[in-house]
């Protein structure tokens, strides 16, 4: 059975001042068919370089559209395996429009004998799982403005994104075990959109940028100890008490 303080959820929460999405130069984009849910999420999918169809390097000058990210997920997880995460939402701030806006997450596998560190990402990876402002996201300056599954930012506002369902991202910080002391899990994500004007639709392949001056990928830290393998205890149980619903706060990010 898992100690009460193992079993304890964690609520990660990231400060950062947003920023405007800086104007783009518009570049034709060939898209090629692939399913997009009318809810705006999809996991286990392809990461941005495949959808795009070319070496996509994003280069956006103005990259914080977020001010806080939450979400729950066990305090510790093994070295090389899953974390769960739950709720995973952006704050979001915009002053200026961004078609189709969304935020794809990496969510596949790291292995450190095979990838350099930092290297899969959602541009590279193998597999993201991504969330679009969805029709439940309607709101003030938040439509569809372009006809297709997408909400978009049409002017200066603040709303939540939130991914509709839970998904597992690698337990590592992607420096190989080389950063000394406590090692805390790193999660790699993307902001994409489009200009208004640009042709592009987010059907049926999902949300995309025009070019690579239409998105930015950073990385936070979620506070998340990494344990060594070593330290993973094995079980037979075929069921586990159940982690509490009460998360606690990480320190702020400075």
């Amino acid at each position: 059975m898992m100690k009460a303080n193992q079993s304890a959820l964690l609520m990660a929460i990231v400060g950062i001042v947003g920023a405007s999405i800086a104007e783009a130069g518009k570049e034709q984009l060939i898209q090629t068919p692939g399913p997009f849910p009318t809810s705006g999420f999809a996991s286990g999918g392809a990461c941005l370089s495949e959808l795009h169809g070319r070496d996509l390097q994003c280069t956006a000058s103005s990259s914080k559209f977020w001010t806080r990210v939450h979400m729950k997920a066990q305090p510790t997880c093994i070295d090389g395996r899953w974390l769960k995460v739950d709720g995973l939402t952006f704050d979001t701030k915009f002053n200026e429009p961004a078609m189709d806006f969304a935020i794809y997450t990496y969510s596949g596998e790291y292995d450190s004998a095979t990838d350099s560190p930092g290297s899969p990402s959602p541009m590279t990876g193998d597999k993201c799982t991504v969330q679009a402002f969805g029709p439940s996201s309607a709101a003030d300056g938040l439509v569809d403005a372009d006809g297709d599954v997408c909400l978009d930012v049409t002017t200066a506002l603040e709303a939540p994104l939130a991914f509709a369902e839970s998904f597992n991202i690698p337990c590592t910080d992607y420096t190989d075990g080389l950063q000394e002391g406590t090692r805390t899990v790193k999660l790699q994500f993307c902001s994409t959109w489009r200009n208004p004007g640009d042709i592009a639709s987010c059907d049926p392949l999902g949300p995309i940028p025009g070019d690579g001056s239409t998105c930015w990928c950073e990385t936070i830290d979620l506070g998340v100890e990494i344990k060594p393998v070593e330290e993973a205890v094995p079980t037979c149980a075929p069921n586990l008490e159940s982690a509490s619903d009460q998360p606690t706060q990480a320190p702020q990010a400075e």
